[in-house]
Formats: C-alpha cells, sequence, structure tokens
C-alpha cells in the first residue's frame, strides 16, 4: 500500500512506529475494513442528507434520515474519535509497560 510505505516515523518515536504497524495487512483485515468503513459511512450520511437511499435496491426511502439531530450526530462523531484516540493511547500505554512475573 503506497501510503503505508510514503511516511517512516522517526525511529525514536515508538507511539508513531506502533501506530503505524506492519507494512502489510491481512486480506481479512482490508476487507473487513472497507466493509466497516463503507458501511458505516452510508449509515452516517443516511442521518442528515435526504439524497441518501441505505436500503437501495430495495427501498427507495432513508428511514434514517433526521433521526438524530445535526448537533447530535456531529457530537457523536467528535467523541466517538476522542475515545478512539483515548483507546489507542491506552492500549499503546499497556504494551509497553513490564509484566509482573507470576510466582505460584
Amino acid at each position: 500500500m503506497p501510503i503505508l510505505s510514503d511516511w517512516t516515523p522517526e525511529p525514536q518515536s515508538a507511539f508513531l512506529t506502533w501506530v503505524l504497524g506492519p507494512r502489510l495487512i491481512s486480506w481479512p483485515a482490508a476487507i473487513t475494513g472497507a466493509f466497516v468503513g463503507t458501511y458505516s459511512h452510508v449509515a452516517l450520511d443516511s442521518l442528515m442528507h435526504a439524497d441518501m437511499r441505505p436500503l437501495a435496491p430495495f427501498s427507495e426511502t432513508n428511514g434514517l434520515l433526521h433521526l438524530v439531530s445535526l448537533g447530535a450526530l456531529h457530537l457523536g462523531c467528535v467523541l466517538s474519535g476522542l475515545l478512539g484516540v483515548l483507546f489507542l493511547f491506552t492500549r499503546f500505554a499497556r504494551r509497553r509497560e513490564p509484566r509482573a512475573e507470576r510466582t505460584g
């Protein structure tokens, strides 16, 4: 994937090196990411755009339109992004902690 090979973090930046991850991803990871990304994007767009048809070709209606207010949608997106960043930092910090030796 060209994006992964174009950016190389500084070697002393353990976090950015960890975030970059492996240079190659598996087919199941790529397919799952594409599927989740595509359909979550359609679902979120359906909440705010009247011309979206999330169930096409089975239905021409958009039952998701205005299910939540635009402000609530934006707030939810920002909060989920912040939660994702918090999760990322927590996971990175836990991987760097020395593991306690089991006794007994």
